[in-house]
């Protein structure tokens, strides 16, 4: 920001800029102003630039990467107003481009979570599909099911078998609640070998078939988990996008605002006055040099 800053600042586009807000031609160029210091008005925009970077100029602190902006007017409300308005145009320029960034980086990554969606939605998709082709809703649930229905059997299984010991300790095996006991645990062990049955003695091709819509079940499992982690991340990288593209963000903190000058510090009269001075005595005493060399 700070290169891009002193740079348009020294830009025909700033330049072209300033003179829609204020007359700057006529600034330095008025009657008023010594003939070797003012510029023609009439000055194409090439000369004038060569003329605005000896009157506006910028300088970068190495360390700290301040920018100090120098601007020398010929009247102190002009140059004060000339300060102010290269500072305001300079910070609205910067975050133009800072705000276009920002958008930019939001359309990115708007676009990209709309292909993580679309990833997502495709693989549950093909995990729909394979669960109607295969018949089965969803393989790895019916045998997990299925495992806890047997637990479950056996559980109730172990409960009766532990309650007809105790009964066989006070009752005859011949009694209805003995023979009730037993009863049950025989339907129990019906039951769980018939479920067991089902898991094991299916047809060699339909379990061929089950064990590979299994794998691909799994396999598109797997995806689905990869294609939400990342869709996940995505949504918290745009949302994080947004939030800086919607936000205010302040570049420019002058260190010292501009003033209004109280005293110019051009032309300095003292020592051109001095220097005008020395040149006529050179001069007089050369002329009287070469005035005695030649009468003598």
């Amino acid at each position: 920001d700070t290169l891009i800053t002193t740079g348009y600042i020294g830009s025909r586009q700033m330049i072209e800029t300033m003179e829609r807000q204020m007359p700057l031609r006529e600034m330095f160029s008025r009657d008023s102003i010594d003939f070797f210091s003012r510029m023609s008005a009439d000055e194409p925009i090439e000369l004038f630039m060569r003329y605005w970077h000896k009157r506006v100029s910028t300088t970068v602190d190495a360390n700290g990467g301040i920018v100090s902006l120098k601007v020398a007017a010929f009247d102190p409300e002009e140059s004060y107003r000339l300060a102010r308005a290269l500072l305001d145009e300079s910070e609205r320029m910067v975050n133009e481009l800072s705000l276009k960034a920002r958008n930019a980086a939001l359309a990115e990554s708007t676009r990209e979570l709309k292909n993580a969606e679309k990833r997502l939605v495709t693989v549950q998709h093909a995990m729909r599909d394979l669960r109607n082709r295969s018949g089965v809703l969803d393989a790895q649930i019916t045998s997990k099911n299925n495992l806890s229905v047997i637990a479950e059997l056996r559980k109730k299984r172990i409960d009766l078998s532990v309650q007809l010991n105790q009964s066989l300790r006070d009752l005859a095996p011949e009694r209805r609640q003995i023979q009730d006991l037993k009863a049950q645990i025989q339907d129990l062990d019906d039951n769980i070998e018939k479920i067991e049955r089902q898991m094991t003695s299916t047809d060699p091709e339909q379990r061929r078939l089950l064990s590979e819509a299994v794998t691909e079940f799994e396999g598109l499992e797997n995806e689905r988990k990869n294609a939400l982690l990342y869709y996940n991340k995505v949504l918290a990288a745009n949302e994080q996008a947004r939030i800086v593209a919607n936000r205010q963000i302040e570049f420019f903190t002058p260190v010292v605002d501009p003033v209004v000058p109280v005293s110019a510090i051009e032309p300095r009269r003292h020592l051109i006055t001095s220097i005008v001075a020395l040149v006529a005595m050179a001069l007089f005493g050369f002329s009287v040099v070469i005035r005695k060399y030649l009468y003598s």
